[in-house]
């Protein structure tokens, strides 16, 4: 009778199950199929990301480099969220609202190289870009360790609701305009140049 109670109490402490374990096998099947999938999804997307941040027409003939580059970025931010994430289910890729700054950068420093008295090449003005769009990714980075780091984040709860509706609605419209561009291949610059649909 002892026996059987401190049985019963030992089984109503362990609180439920959880899941049952899978053989090695399975779980190596099961990593498998997830990154399969992932990478179905992420392809496509990459390379759209690659079209809305270096929107200008005259990167069009290093598209195909460009493209290249951003595979290697998302390969990186995933192979450093694997290691260094205590969530297993963690998936680094670049974010719509990252694009809104790096097709800001590319674009605006691109024209004030090219705009120049003695105006650079189109090889030194795209390293240029590049440059300032790794220097702005890894400044975001530090400054985004840092709130976390720092614990600051509960911060973030004291910008006011309209701001923050006002900047992912922009977001929103954003993506609208960069999918607009991209599916009819013509250039949307602000609210002017949609005009030129009707």
């Amino acid at each position: 009778s002892q026996a059987n109670s401190s049985l019963v109490a030992s089984e109503a402490t362990a609180g439920p199950p959880g899941p049952p374990l899978r053989s090695k096998t399975a779980a190596r099947l099961h990593a498998a199929v997830f990154g399969g999938i992932n990478f179905v999804v992420c392809v496509p997307t990459l390379v759209s990301c690659a079209a809305i941040v270096f929107r200008l027409r005259a990167f069009e003939p290093e598209m195909p480099s460009l493209t290249k580059l951003f595979f290697l970025s998302s390969a990186v931010f995933q192979l450093v969220f694997t290691m260094c994430s205590p969530l297993p289910f963690s998936i680094g890729q670049v974010q719509d609202v990252g694009l809104i700054f790096l097709s800001q950068i590319a674009t605006n420093v691109f024209i004030r190289v090219k705009s120049e008295p003695d105006p650079a090449s189109f090889e030194e003005a795209l390293a240029t870009v590049l440059v300032a769009c790794g220097i702005g990714t890894i400044v975001t980075g530090m400054v985004v360790w840092g709130v976390g780091f720092l614990r600051l984040s509960g911060y973030v709860q004291l910008l006011p609701l309209p701001v923050v509706g006002g900047y992912l609605g922009y977001i929103g419209y954003f993506c609208l305009a960069a999918g607009t561009s991209l599916g009819t291949d013509l250039t949307i610059d602000g609210f002017s140049t949609w005009s030129q649909f009707f």
